[in-house]
């Protein structure tokens, strides 16, 4: 059991290693190209750190040597980016800025692009996700997201309390379990005495039933002040979703790659703020003990609860992903 458990860890890291790779060689194709095609090539160069184009040589080089297929996906959806600018807009160009990890983020927001021309500007967030898939658009603290996106300390102090109810009562029942009482040792010496990882995913069956109780009584509360927060103010309400959406500045343009299992087709969507616009919203129940759903005419974003590397402690996010509803195939 514990090497099957470590042998998908090791999956797990794997793939997330390539995620990592594709999705930061993807935002540098769409880049490059449309520099070429703007003539803005050596100045888009000059943009980029030494380290970052050495970096940028690595991940080409080893994802041509171990996924040759998502490689040539990535090349060509860097041409497949360019053709949604006009003739027009690609002369236009001045600028051409990969954010990626640089330490003026903040500037661009969430923007994995930034476009400047002689008209206009423009923020890009490039997203490459499997087919029918949600999109992660936001991570959130729990113990920070409404006062920060909604403006709402007191609601935000309200579950904070409740979150530390919550995380006592799961601890009081994971002791109990083993008949112990809290003031007989720590949690830490628990774990180690009964040899237990503090990793979620590697808790017994048992075990997890309590954890998960756990998280389903935060979610449960999160989507409450949801509620709360929509019948208050409907459209304040839609507003402050916004950022949660991936939407943090009304200029952004977020531009979906899906793909399929072997890499095989290229779909490229362009979404902008106006997919915000609804006639109707609706919070679903909560599904799975994590999460939750927020519709609207023309995408749904989903509000999870995901735990941190440990669960010795109340320290959760709250992940936010959206799936437009164009993008079923």
């Amino acid at each position: 059991m514990g090497q099957t458990q470590k042998s998908n860890n090791l999956d797990k890291s794997r793939q997330s290693f390539f995620n990592e790779i594709r999705g930061r060689l993807l935002e540098f194709s769409c880049a490059n190209e449309l520099a070429l095609r703007s003539g803005k090539f050596r100045s888009f160069l000059g943009s980029l750190k030494s380290d970052e184009i050495e970096e940028f040589a690595q991940y080409q080089d080893y994802l041509r040597s171990n996924d040759e297929r998502s490689y040539n996906y990535i090349l060509r959806a860097g041409q497949v980016f360019c053709e949604a600018f006009d003739d027009n807009e690609i002369r236009d160009l001045k600028q051409i800025i990969l954010t990626g990890k640089l330490n003026q983020k903040n500037i661009y927001g969430e923007a994995d692009l930034y476009l400047e021309g002689i008209s206009q500007k423009e923020l890009i967030s490039i997203k490459l996700i499997k087919d029918n898939s949600f999109i992660n658009s936001k991570s959130a603290g729990i113990k920070s997201i409404f006062d920060k996106y909604f403006r709402a300390p007191d609601i935000q102090a309200e579950l904070n309390l409740k979150v530390e109810q919550f995380f006592s009562q799961f601890k009081t029942e994971f002791y109990q379990y083993f008949d112990y009482d809290l003031d007989e040792l720590t949690f830490v010496e628990l774990c180690r005495l009964k040899g237990i990882s503090d990793r979620p995913g590697q808790l017994s069956s048992d075990l997890k039933e309590l954890l998960f109780r756990f998280y389903l009584s935060c979610i449960q509360e999160i989507r409450h002040n949801f509620i709360t927060l929509n019948e208050t103010s409907s459209s304040l309400f839609l507003q402050n979703i916004f950022p949660l959406a991936g939407f943090s500045d009304r200029e952004m343009n977020i531009f979906i790659f899906s793909h399929d299992k072997c890499f095989s087709q290229i779909s490229m969507k362009n979404y902008g703020q106006s997919e915000l616009e609804t006639s109707s919203l609706k919070i679903s129940e909560v599904c799975g003990n994590t999460s939750f759903n927020i519709e609207l005419d023309r995408l749904i974003l989903q509000i999870r609860v995901k735990p941190m590397n440990s669960f010795l402690a109340p320290s959760m996010k709250v992940n936010c992903s959206v799936k437009f509803k164009g993008e079923a195939h």
